[in-house]
């Protein structure tokens, strides 16, 4: 019979405790951040509707400069290309960020780890 896979973070927690410190904090402190679910999004930044309704989505707007950020409301989205966008959503995020992507002009893909 198959062992049940435990999702583990880097530092062997299950994700279910508060973040650990690890050392001694007034020299250097290692803290564990939550998991991330991260979203590979393309669309055509010249069509205006479709990026409307992107950044609705999203709540965010775009970076439509190379090598921008922005952030708002746990929501990350970082510029990759003219056309493409790694946006960062806690896990519990995901799922409904991508349902309300779903049928526009654009991509849309889980590329989590």
């Amino acid at each position: 019979m198959a062992e049940a896979l435990i999702a583990r973070t880097p530092l062997g927690g299950d994700g279910s405790a508060s973040l650990r410190t690890h050392g001694d904090s007034t020299i250097v402190t290692l803290r564990e951040a939550p998991a991330a679910a991260m979203i590979d999004l393309r669309l055509n930044p010249a069509d205006a509707a479709e990026l409307g309704a992107v950044q609705s989505a999203l709540s965010l707007a775009l970076p439509l400069t190379p090598g921008k950020s922005a952030a708002a409301a746990e929501r990350v989205a970082l510029w990759c290309g003219p056309d493409q966008w790694l946006i960062v959503v806690p896990p519990a995020h995901a799922a409904p960020l991508m349902l309300a992507l779903a049928g526009g002009a654009g991509f849309a893909g889980d590329v989590s780890d």
